[in-house]
């Protein structure tokens, strides 16, 4: 192997450890502000560990350190067996073997350059001024920067934005209940059973609420925002179920007077079965005694 293919060897192993961190990094402080399908993966506050072990390999083998470009392999390794053990499925197969080939690469460039280098010391190239070295400095610093930026901005949504799966009503937090309130989308005597917001900060942009009466739908940006649908209306109801964490399951409620509203539930957890069951128990009841009178 020649010195310029184990430097490409070396640079690539680096650049893809270093894609690696800031995936980690990404996907930790997400799973970490209330995403509970990652958060059940195993990221997290702790996973930012990961990060910080990842970054300093990968500047190991941007030094070209043999030890650097071993242990990043195999640390690689372990992580993405073990990730598998806990989803019980390989996922992203294709893409480990990508980066597996380029730490496997990293390994045999920096082997192959030290070998070169002791076998003619006057080949290895000249070290780096401190003007570089001043210029990776200040773009670190930069990236640095923008990484807290974007840190601070997903912290501060984790901690306003609505849980990503259908609540209990037991379970929300009193903030979206006085919120709730405000949009007078509540009764005074009205119980809430049930909770789902796919609003990114406020809740008016998008929640579906389950009560002991109603059906309630409020999306600002519709022409009607707010939609209150009793659940003695209610004639038929078709959903569509999503398994998928990226997609919502869509609910149909067709009324008496035959016109159709449709909104979305979250398939996490199962809550938008658990929000059906609820509202198939509750029209139920009230069918009964309506019958019954």
């Amino acid at each position: 192997m020649t010195q310029e293919t184990a430097l490409k060897h070396i640079k690539a192993a680096w650049i893809a450890g270093l894609i690696s961190a800031a995936v980690t990094l990404l996907v930790s402080v997400i799973a970490a502000a209330g995403v509970a399908a990652l958060a059940d993966m195993g990221f997290g506050w702790w996973t930012l560990l990961d990060v910080a072990l990842l970054a300093g390999l990968s500047f190991g083998v941007y030094r070209k350190s043999r030890t650097a470009a071993v242990l990043l392999f195999t640390y690689f390794l372990i992580a993405r067996i073990a990730l598998w053990v806990s989803m019980g499925s390989v996922r992203g197969l294709p893409m480990a073997l990508l980066f597996g080939y380029f730490y496997a690469q990293g390994i045999r460039g920096t082997f192959a350059y030290q070998a070169l280098i002791r076998a003619d010391p006057s080949s290895a190239p000249p070290a780096a001024s401190g003007r570089s070295w001043k210029w990776l400095w200040v773009l670190g610093g930069m990236a640095s920067l923008a990484g807290l930026a974007l840190l601070a901005g997903l912290i501060y949504i984790g901690s306003v934005s609505p849980d990503t799966a259908v609540v209990p009503a037991a379970e929300l937090p009193e903030r979206f209940v006085t919120r709730i309130r405000e949009l007078s989308l509540l009764e005074p005597e009205e119980k809430l059973v049930f909770f789902y917001s796919d609003a990114l900060t406020d809740i008016e942009d998008g929640v579906f609420l389950l009560t002991d009466r109603n059906v309630v739908i409020c999306r600002k940006e519709d022409a009607h925002p707010k939609v209150i649908v009793p659940i003695s209306s209610i004639r038929n109801v078709e959903a569509t179920w999503s398994d998928s964490f990226w997609e919502d399951s869509q609910v149909t409620l067709t009324l008496a007077d035959d016109t159709q509203v449709r909104f979305p539930l979250s398939s996490e957890k199962g809550g938008d079965k658990a929000f059906f069951d609820a509202w198939k128990k509750s029209w139920e009841a009230q069918t009964q005694k309506v019958t019954e009178e």
